[in-house]
């Protein structure tokens, strides 16, 4: 495994979910050289910003310090479950958020999205819960962000469905 990703793989063994969730972020920004403005484009998550390779290491070290639980991969599959894909639709988002445990009490009209500071940062977490890198971080920055950059990350075709 390349220097790259031993201090998030050293983060993940130790289950620091926090600082790996932190880590995660940094390395996406640090690859496609995003860390001044410290949020990613739609252009940015392509495959010759994220390599295949790394985008699929970072999944599997999510995949296999969690036992399975956490990572982008785990994300894809709950996303396409809910019959998400790469064209935005409010209701579908919401199921998705709720499911993973970034939204709750109520879709839609009663909606709450988390902060920071109630992100279950342990293994007890929703399934899909981690990597939490985007919201309310200016990490996916404006809604344009949460609606199309982080779709297209996890839409990538060269991510497994876990």
């Amino acid at each position: 495994m390349a220097d790259t990703f031993i201090r998030l793989e050293d983060l993940l063994r130790a289950q620091k979910w926090k600082k790996a969730d932190l880590e995660t972020q940094q390395l996406l920004l640090t690859i496609t050289g995003r860390e001044k403005e410290k949020w990613l484009r739609e252009v940015d998550v392509d495959d010759y910003e994220i390599s295949p390779k790394d985008l699929n290491t970072i999944d599997d070290l999510w995949l296999n310090y969690s036992n399975g639980r956490f990572g982008f991969s785990i994300q894809k599959r709950i996303y396409l479950e809910a019959k998400c894909n790469h064209k935005y639709n409010v209701f579908r988002w919401f199921k998705y958020c709720y499911k993973v445990g970034w939204l709750y009490d109520g879709l839609l009209v009663k909606a709450n999205w988390i902060t920071e500071e109630k992100i279950k940062y342990d293994i007890s977490a929703p399934e899909g819960h981690l990597p939490w890198i985007w919201l309310n971080r200016n990490f996916w920055h404006a809604n344009q962000q949460t609606t199309v950059t982080y779709p297209a990350l996890i839409m990538r075709e060269d991510l497994k469905v876990t």
